[in-house]
C-alpha cells in the first residue's frame, strides 16, 4: 500500500537541491556522496538504509506503516423513562406520576410556585435586558455616525476653501477607505512584505474588547448569548468533532418532540420532574468542566449559562444539600440490566431518580460507568436560611447517608473514593444518555430508617471495593475470590509469625521502615507472601491482583511488627508490640510509661471483646426467639429493621451497634441451627439457651472428642467419649458456631448477674468473672 511521507521524512529523505542547502540537505548530500542507497521518495515504499542523525546504517525493513487516525466515538443521545421498573424510550416531555406524601406536600407546592414565578421573572428580565442592549448598541452607532458627519463637514470646509469640488457623503467615505488602504499597502511594500488583499468587511482585532467601551462589550456579549439560546431552544448541535468527557466524539444532534410529534423546546430540564429538580439544584455561579479532573468557574467567563449547562461535568450547589450520588464502575448491557442489578440492593421506592451514562467506546453499546443520582424532594432539602435550626447536624446527617448509600452499593461497583458528591455527570448535557425515574423521591429520614448503617468503616469499604474489582477484571467466581483473599491474609500472618519465631534476618532487616517491610512481604519475585501464594494457587493473574490489593492495604497502614510481637492493624497496638515482650523489664520512666500504656491498650482490647460478646449475645437471643416462633433465616434477614428497633427499644443495644453486628450474628446463628438440624438423630441434648448443663454431660458446643478441633482441650475422665466420626468441614463450622453462641450466652448471663448484684447485693457471683473464660472454667470444675 502506498503511503505519503510525513513532514519530517520529506525534510530528511528528499534529494539535495543544487544550491542553498539547509543542514538536513547537506547531510543528505554527504550520504549520497558515499554511494549509499537512495533516500528519495518515488511514490512507493521506503528503504531505510541510514539514519542521518547518527550516521549508522539501518537494516532494510518492511514498508513503513502510518497510523490511521482513530475514528471518533459515535454518540446517539438516548433518554429512557422508568415507570414501575419498565424502561420506555422517550423523545420529549412526559407527564409526572410522582407520589406526594403528607410530609413533602407543602414543599412541593412551594417549589412549584417558586418555579413558575422564577420563569415569569426571568422572561421579563430577558426582555428588559434585550431592550437595554439594543439601546446601548444604537447609541454607539448614533455616536459613530455623528463623529463621521463632523469629519465630513470639516473635510467639506477644507475642500471649499481650496476651491475643489465637494464630494457626496458616500463618495467621501469610499475615498477615505481607499486612501487608508493605499497607505497601508505602501507601508507593507516598504517593509518588504506582500500587501494584503482589499477586504470590504475587515475582521476586528482579537483584543478589540480592550479598546471598546465596557458597556458596548457587555451588550454585544449578551446579544450573542441570546442568539445562541434562541438556536439552542430548537435543537442541540455539536457542529463538529469535539472532546466530550475525555472522549473524541463525532458530531451529534438532539431534538425533542411533544406527545403529538411536534418540535418542542430542546431543554432537558423540561422533560420530567427529576430533571427539573436537578436543574433547580444548580447554584447561581456555575462550576463546570469538560473533564472530571479540571473545573472552571462561570464568573468572568465568556460562556452563557445555557452553554455551560451543555458541558460534561458540573457542580451542584455547595451550600445546599439536594441530592445523593454514587459513581459506579463497570459495564452493563442495557439500562434494564442495570436496573435489575440495583434492584437487588434497593427496594422500588429507593431506586435512583437519574442514571447518567454513556455507551462503551469500543462498540457503542451498553451502559458504562454511570452516575446514580437521588434527588431530595422539596421540603426535605438542607437549605441554609436565616434562622435555620440544627443546620450543622443536618449537613452531617446528609454526609453520613451519602456514605451509607455508597457502602450499600459496594458490591454493585460503587466507588468509595468519590468523596466530592457535588460534582456529577451533567444530566442536562446532550453528550450523556439518561434514564429518569419519577415514581418516588425519598427524604433523609426515610433513608436513615432504611440503610443498615450510616457510619460505615471507610477502610473496610476500600477493601471490599478492591476485592470486587479483582473479581470483575479477572472474571473470577465470588467464592474463589473470597478464598484467595482470605488465603492472602492468612499467608501474611503465617509468614510474619514464622519469621518472628525463627528470628529471620531478612525480616529483622525489613523492620527498619514500612516500605522495606512491604517489599519483604509483597516483592513480585522474592516476597514471602508472594512466594507462598504462588505455591498455593499458581502463578496466575488473579493471584497477583489479590497481592497488589493487599499490598496497598499494608502500605496505607504504615506500621511494622516487633521482633516478638504480632502484626496488628491498629496503630496504637504498636505500644503492645514494642513493650510486651517476654522477660522485658522497664528501667527508665519513659519505658515504664510505655508499658503502662500497653497494659491499658490490652485492657481496652479485652473490654471491647467482652462488650462485643454481650451485644452479639443480646442480638442472638432476639433472633433465636423469632426462630422459635417459626420464622426462617431469610425472613429474619428481611425483618432486620424490625429486630433492630426492638433491640433499641430495650435500651441495651444502640442502633448503630445493632446494624453493625446483625449480619455477623445471623450468619453464626444460621450455621449453628444448620449443624443442630443435621445432627438431630444424636441423643437429646439441652439447648444452650435453655439453661446450663450438668457437670458430667458434654455440652453441644464442644466437638466430638476424637476430632482434631478438641485436641488441645483437657477433658475430664468422667466424660463419656463419643465414637470418632470423619472430619467434615461444614460440621466443624457448625461446631465453631455453637462455641461462639455459647460464649455469647455466657456473656449475657454474666452481664445479667452483674446487673442483679448491683440491685441486690445478696445474689451470688458467677464462678468466673471473665466472660471469655466463664464457660471453660465451669468445664474444668
Amino acid at each position: 500500500m502506498d503511503t505519503a511521507p510525513t513532514i519530517f521524512e520529506s525534510l530528511t529523505h528528499a534529494p539535495a537541491p543544487p544550491g542553498g542547502m539547509i543542514a538536513f540537505e547537506r547531510i543528505q548530500a554527504k550520504l549520497d556522496a558515499k554511494e549509499d542507497k537512495s533516500h528519495a521518495y518515488d511514490g512507493g515504499d521506503y528503504v531505510l538504509a541510514r539514519d542521518w542523525r547518527v550516521g549508522e546504517a539501518r537494516t532494510e525493513s518492511a514498508p513503513r506503516a502510518f497510523e490511521k487516525p482513530k475514528a471518533p466515538f459515535v454518540h446517539v443521545p438516548s433518554i429512557t423513562l422508568m415507570r414501575g421498573g419498565v424502561p420506555q424510550r422517550i423523545r420529549g416531555p412526559v407527564a409526572t406520576t410522582t407520589k406526594i406524601t403528607a410530609e413533602t406536600q407543602i414543599g412541593w407546592r412551594k417549589w412549584t410556585e417558586d418555579l413558575r414565578a422564577h420563569g415569569v421573572a426571568q422572561a421579563e428580565e430577558s426582555k428588559v435586558r434585550a431592550k437595554a442592549d439594543r439601546d446601548v448598541i444604537d447609541g454607539h452607532r448614533r455616536k459613530k455616525a455623528e463623529e463621521l458627519d463632523a469629519m465630513y463637514r470639516r473635510a467639506c470646509e477644507r475642500l471649499h476653501k481650496a476651491g475643489k469640488p465637494v464630494p457626496s457623503l458616500e463618495a467621501w467615505k469610499n475615498d477615505r477607505f481607499e486612501t487608508k488602504y493605499q497607505r497601508e499597502c505602501q507601508k507593507l511594500i516598504a517593509a518588504g512584505f506582500q500587501p494584503r488583499t482589499r477586504e470590504q468587511f475587515a475582521a476586528p482585532a482579537p483584543n478589540w474588547e480592550m479598546f471598546a467601551p465596557p458597556e458596548l462589550v457587555a451588550a454585544l456579549t449578551s446579544m450573542n448569548h441570546r442568539g445562541y439560546n434562541k438556536r439552542r431552544r430548537e435543537r442541540y448541535d455539536s457542529q463538529w468533532v469535539r472532546d466530550f468527557a475525555g472522549r473524541k466524539t463525532a458530531r451529534f444532534i438532539e431534538e425533542l418532540v411533544d406527545e403529538h410529534g411536534n418540535p418542542t423546546v430542546a431543554f432537558r430540564s423540561a422533560i420530567c420532574i427529576s430533571l427539573a429538580l436537578f436543574n433547580s439544584a444548580m447554584p447561581k455561579d456555575l462550576i463546570f468542566g469538560e473533564d472530571k479532573g479540571k473545573v472552571e468557574s462561570s464568573i468572568g467567563g465568556h460562556l452563557s449559562r445555557m452553554q455551560i449547562l451543555d458541558r460534561a461535568y458540573i457542580e451542584l450547589a455547595r451550600n445546599r444539600r439536594c441530592h445523593f450520588v454514587v459513581d459506579l464502575d463497570g459495564w452493563w448491557r442495557s439500562v434494564k440490566a442495570l436496573w435489575k442489578a440495583i434492584r437487588k440492593f434497593l427496594p422500588p421506592e429507593f431506586m435512583p431518580n437519574l442514571i447518567v451514562y454513556r455507551a462503551r467506546e469500543s462498540d457503542g453499546k451498553g451502559v458504562e460507568n454511570p452516575h446514580l443520582i437521588w434527588l431530595l424532594p422539596p421540603g426535605s432539602r438542607v437549605i441554609p436560611t436565616k434562622g435555620a435550626k440544627n443546620l450543622e447536624s443536618q449537613l452531617k446527617l446528609h454526609s453520613m447517608i451519602q456514605r451509607g448509600i455508597v457502602n450499600q452499593l459496594i458490591e454493585l461497583g460503587a466507588d468509595p473514593g468519590h468523596h466530592n458528591s457535588n460534582k456529577v455527570k451533567n444530566a442536562l448535557a446532550p453528550g450523556w444518555s439518561l434514564a429518569c425515574n419519577d415514581d418516588s423521591f425519598c427524604t433523609m429520614s426515610e433513608w436513615k430508617g432504611f440503610l443498615p448503617t450510616i457510619t460505615p468503616d471507610e477502610r473496610a469499604m476500600t477493601r471490599r471495593a478492591r476485592q470486587i474489582k479483582i473479581e470483575r477484571e479477572n472474571d473470577v467466581d465470588a467464592e474463589l475470590s473470597n478464598a484467595l483473599w482470605r488465603d492472602g491474609i492468612s499467608s501474611r500472618r503465617l509468614v510474619i509469625k514464622a519469621a518472628q519465631r525463627r528470628r529471620d534476618p531478612d525480616f529483622l532487616a525489613a523492620r527498619s521502615s514500612p516500605g522495606a517491610f512491604v517489599e519483604w512481604l509483597y516483592h513480585p519475585g522474592d516476597g514471602a507472601v508472594t512466594k507462598r501464594m504462588i505455591e498455593l494457587h499458581g502463578d496466575v493473574e488473579v493471584v497477583h491482583q489479590v497481592l497488589a490489593a493487599q499490598r496497598g492495604f499494608v502500605e496505607d497502614l504504615g506500621v511494622v511488627p516487633s521482633e516478638g510481637g504480632e502484626f496488628c492493624d491498629r496503630g496504637r497496638d504498636t505500644f503492645r508490640n514494642q513493650y510486651l515482650e517476654k522477660g522485658y523489664k522497664p528501667e527508665t520512666a519513659e519505658e515504664r510509661e510505655g508499658v503502662e500504656t500497653a497494659r491499658k491498650s490490652e485492657a481496652g482490647r479485652v473490654s471491647r471483646a467482652n462488650e462485643k460478646a454481650l451485644h452479639c449475645g443480646l442480638i442472638a437471643e432476639e433472633i433465636r426467639r423469632r426462630l422459635s416462633l417459626g420464622l426462617s433465616i431469610e425472613e429474619i434477614g428481611d425483618a432486620k429493621a424490625e429486630i433492630v428497633k426492638a433491640l433499641v427499644a430495650s435500651g441495651n443495644v444502640s442502633r448503630a451497634t445493632a446494624y453493625r453486628r446483625f449480619d455477623e450474628v445471623v450468619a453464626v446463628v444460621s450455621e449453628g441451627a444448620r449443624y443442630q438440624a443435621v445432627n438431630s438423630p444424636d441423643p437429646v441434648k439441652a439447648s444452650p439457651s435453655q439453661g446450663s448443663q450438668t457437670d458430667d454431660s458434654e455440652p453441644d458446643c464442644l466437638p466430638p472428642s476424637g476430632s482434631g478441633a478438641s485436641g488441645s482441650l483437657s477433658t475430664s475422665p468422667s466424660v463419656v467419649r463419643r465414637p470418632v466420626r470423619p472430619v467434615d468441614p461444614p460440621m466443624l463450622a457448625g461446631q465453631h458456631a455453637l462455641r461462639i453462641l455459647e460464649t455469647w450466652r455466657r456473656a449475657v448471663e454474666s452481664w445479667r448477674n452483674a446487673c442483679r448484684r448491683r440491685r441486690d447485693p445478696d445474689v451470688l457471683a458467677m464462678p468466673s468473672a471473665t466472660v471469655g473464660s466463664a464457660f471453660w472454667s465451669k468445664r474444668q470444675h
